[in-house]
C-alpha cells in the first residue's frame, strides 16, 4: 500500500506541466518619418516602461514610450561622451542607462531623459564584449584562446579596471575536448566561445557554450565568481555536436547556437538558434526555440518560437514582457510580447 501511494505521487508530479504562450503587444519601427533603425544592437525596458534602443550602424540610442511613440534620440559618429562608433551592449539599473561601445572601448551612462551623466574610457582592450553591471562595475567576456592555458574567459572589474573576480577559464573548455589535438583546437577555436546572460538585478551570470553540445550544459555564478549551480539539457539523439575533424566530409546538417540568455523574475530563458551547415543547407531539422529553466536549474519546457515574436531577444521584464527584434519587409522593428505561463 505504501509503495502504491508513492507511485501515485510520482505519477501526479509528472502530470503537472507548464505551457508557454506569447502575445504581441506592440512593435516599434512603423513610423519611418520619425526614426529608422539601421541595425538594432540591443534594447532595454525600464521600470517606468520606457524603451531604449541602440542602433549599431546608426550610432545612436533612441527612447520610446510603452505605446511606441518616439521621444528622443542622441548620438553621432565620434569618440567623445554621447558619440558612438559601435554601440554593442545596453543595460538599465537604478534609473540609469549604460551603453558599451566596442570600438571606442568606453561606457556611457545616461539618465532616463538621455542626458549624459558620465563617460568611462577603458584602457583594457582584452575583451570581446563588456556588460555594464551596477555600481560602476563591469563584466568582460574574452574569446576562447587555446594557447592561453589558465586565462579566464570572464572578468569582473570596476571603473578603475581593478579586477574583482575572474572565472571560467580555458581549461574548463579544453577538458571537454581532451581527444582533440592542438591543430584542431586552433582551427576551430571559435566553436568553443561562450554566451553569457546576466540577471536583471546584476547579481548572477549564467554561462554556456555558444555552439551547443548534447547535452547542453550551463553554469551559474555570482559576481564574485563562486559557482552556484550546474545543470544541463539533453536533446534527442538526432542532434549531435559537429565533428570538427570531419565537418566537411560528414556534412553535418545543422548545429545550434545560444544567441542570448535572459532572466525573468522566476525563470531562465535560453534562446537557441539553428545554424545551417555551409555544405548542406537543405537539412536544417531544428527550429529556433527557448529552453526554459527555473532558478534552481530544473528544466521546465522547450518552446519553439514563431519569428513574428522576434528573431533576436534582449530582455524579459519582471512582469513577463519579452523585448525582441525582427525584420519585416526589410524594416528593423522592436517587438514587445506578453509571456503567459500556465500550469496544465
Amino acid at each position: 500500500m505504501k509503495n502504491l501511494f508513492l507511485i501515485l505521487i510520482l505519477l501526479n508530479s509528472f502530470v503537472i506541466s507548464q505551457s508557454l504562450n506569447f502575445q504581441v503587444i506592440n512593435s516599434i519601427g512603423d513610423e519611418r518619418d520619425d526614426y529608422f533603425f539601421y541595425e538594432i544592437g540591443g534594447a532595454v525596458c525600464t521600470a517606468d516602461k520606457d524603451i531604449f534602443v541602440i542602433d549599431t550602424k546608426g550610432r545612436c540610442v533612441s527612447k520610446f514610450n510603452w505605446e511606441g511613440k518616439f521621444i528622443k534620440k542622441i548620438g553621432q559618429k565620434g569618440q567623445g561622451p554621447g558619440d558612438f562608433n559601435l554601440p554593442s551592449k545596453i543595460s538599465f539599473y537604478n534609473k540609469e542607462i549604460r551603453i558599451y561601445d566596442r570600438l571606442n572601448f568606453g561606457v556611457l551612462t545616461l539618465d532616463q531623459n538621455l542626458n549624459v551623466l558620465h563617460y568611462i574610457k577603458l584602457r583594457r582592450l582584452l575583451f570581446f564584449n563588456v556588460y555594464p553591471l551596477k555600481n560602476d562595475q563591469f563584466l568582460g567576456l574574452s574569446l576562447f584562446n587555446f594557447r592561453a592555458g589558465e586565462k579566464h574567459l570572464i572578468t569582473v572589474f570596476n571603473k578603475s579596471e581593478k579586477i574583482l573576480a575572474s572565472f571560467f577559464n580555458n581549461e574548463d573548455v579544453i577538458t571537454k575536448y581532451s581527444d582533440m589535438n592542438i591543430s584542431d583546437l586552433k582551427m576551430y577555436s571559435s566553436f568553443f566561445n561562450i554566451t553569457v546572460g546576466i540577471s536583471n538585478k546584476k547579481e548572477l551570470v549564467l554561462t554556456t557554450q555558444r555552439y551547443v553540445m548534447n547535452p547542453a550544459s550551463f553554469s551559474l555564478y555570482n559576481m564574485s565568481g563562486e559557482l552556484l549551480n550546474q545543470f544541463s539539457y539533453k536533446y534527442n539523439n538526432n542532434y549531435k555536436f559537429i565533428n570538427v575533424r570531419s565537418m566537411k566530409r560528414n556534412r553535418n546538417p545543422y548545429i545550434n547556437t545560444v544567441e542570448s540568455i535572459m532572466f525573468s523574475e522566476n525563470s531562465i530563458f535560453v534562446h537557441v538558434v539553428p545554424v545551417e551547415n555551409l555544405y548542406n543547407k537543405n537539412k536544417l531539422t531544428e527550429v529556433h526555440h527557448f529552453l526554459v529553466f527555473n532558478k534552481s536549474g530544473k528544466f521546465l519546457l522547450r518552446k519553439n518560437i514563431d519569428k513574428k515574436f522576434g528573431e533576436k531577444f534582449y530582455q524579459i521584464t519582471d512582469d513577463n514582457y519579452l523585448i525582441g527584434s525582427r525584420m519585416e519587409d526589410d524594416i528593423n522593428k522592436i517587438v514587445i510580447s506578453k509571456i503567459e505561463v500556465k500550469n496544465q
